[in-house]
């Protein structure tokens, strides 16, 4: 999909020499880092989730409970 964004100039410039860079168009590089941002929101709102369902036991998890939990919770469409 075709679309207009506003940035300012130096991130623009910056986005420019980075793509280069690494041999990728602009699309690219602006797909890319979209989606890891949106990645890193995602992960966030699920630690969160983890982190506010652990806070009512006295001792936190131990890595093999808090894995299934992290799983358990990717099983789960998220809305807003």
């Amino acid at each position: 999909m075709k679309t207009a964004v506003s940035i300012p100039d130096d991130t623009f410039l910056a986005a420019e020499k980075l793509a280069k860079q690494l041999g990728l168009k602009r699309s690219q590089l602006y797909d890319k880092a979209l989606k890891t941002f949106i990645r890193e929101q995602e992960d966030r709102a699920i630690t969160e989730a983890i982190n506010k369902f652990y806070a009512n036991f006295e001792e936190p998890p131990d890595p093999f409970t808090e894995e299934l939990t992290r799983r358990a919770i990717l099983s789960v469409e998220w809305e807003d």
